[in-house]
């Protein structure tokens, strides 16, 4: 969520974020990258209420999600920028390197502490053999 005088929602660039409930869409607290903000159940800017709000449209966003996901087998994870808007979800882009602060600290639990190693491995023991023989890492 944006604050301030932000027209954009990153976390990085001073937005806050809430964990969300995944089977009905459910906000917990918000929560800033600079800790020093603590728990936020209402928002700064407006105090319009967090905790507790519901999403709409969280299974079509699940959905949506899902199938988009399904067209990129490669990946194990991507970070979908998804909007809701007052009809229904639309997805706004796809992230290969997304921001692992914002997947850890409005939960308050590590990655490692999670599914997300198991899930990992499995998606590499499964697509190894896709891989060529001489793979090259390289940053990009």
């Amino acid at each position: 969520m944006p604050r301030g005088n932000s027209f954009v929602d990153t976390f990085a660039a001073g937005g806050i974020a809430s964990p969300v409930h995944p089977v009905d869409g459910t906000l917990g607290p918000a929560v800033a990258k600079d800790i020093r903000c603590g728990v936020l159940h209402r928002h700064p800017d407006n105090a319009f209420p967090i905790t507790g709000r519901q999403l709409p449209y969280w299974n079509e966003t699940i959905e949506l999600a899902t199938v988009a996901h399904r067209c990129f087998p490669a990946f194990a994870f991507i970070g979908w920028d998804i909007v809701i808007t007052d009809t229904r979800p639309m997805l706004l882009e796809a992230n290969p390197t997304w921001c692992v602060d914002l997947c850890q600290m409005p939960y308050g639990i590590a990655l490692g502490e999670t599914a997300f190693p198991e899930v990992f491995l499995e998606h590499l023991r499964l697509n190894y053999d896709r891989w060529p023989a001489t793979l090259e890492w390289t940053r990009v």
